[in-house]
């Protein structure tokens, strides 16, 4: 099964890199597409449930009549990489060996889906330590809404210093959150 898989989760990974910067994407066939990769993949494993990682366009209207289909792309982003997480985690996908036993690197400039994933989760479980309404509490809840649009490190050093920075939290204190 892993074979049949595999090239699937590969074109789900595409996807992912070839995502537009705007936060409402024109549909020219994305949503089709992704959906019916969904569909094969969910056939191949029965307990992912199409219906969940399922994307759906929305009729945008335009200024002097008619309208375009678009995506949200928070939600489409989310919904690939919680799918793409669920298939990585199931097949061991983006496994790095190497046969001396010793670390493999591999230096790529766009953040990887393994990466944002994790990262989500951290600062998922760093906003439940903080108490409702403090400073920290917000400025992780804004770092969580940007997650969806970094696309390289330098993306996440800036997202964390700036929102450090609105929310008035000292490098001392951003240091402290994180450890």
């Amino acid at each position: 099964m892993k074979e049949k898989i595999k090239p699937l989760y590969e074109e789900l990974k595409g996807m992912l890199s070839a995502m537009p910067e705007e936060n409402l994407i024109l549909d020219k066939g994305i949503s089709e597409k992704y959906n019916s990769t969904l569909n094969k993949i969910s056939g191949l494993i029965p307990d992912i449930v199409a219906s969940e990682y399922l994307i759906e366009s929305e009729f945008i209207p335009l200024q002097f009549g008619g309208g375009e289909l678009r995506i949200n792309k928070n939600h489409y982003k989310t919904k690939l990489c919680s799918l793409l997480g669920q298939i990585k985690g199931r097949f061991d996908f983006d496994s790095v060996t190497n046969a001396s036993g010793g670390h493999t690197f591999i230096q790529n400039q766009t953040v990887s889906v393994e990466f944002v994933l994790n990262l989500h989760e951290k600062v998922i479980e760093l906003i439940e330590k903080q108490e409702e309404g403090t400073a920290e509490r917000t400025f992780l809840e804004k770092v969580k809404e940007s997650i969806a649009s970094i696309k390289n490190g330098t993306d996440i050093v800036k997202t964390v210093l700036v929102e450090a920075n609105k929310a008035g939290i000292s490098l001392e204190k951003l240091v402290s959150i994180f450890t």
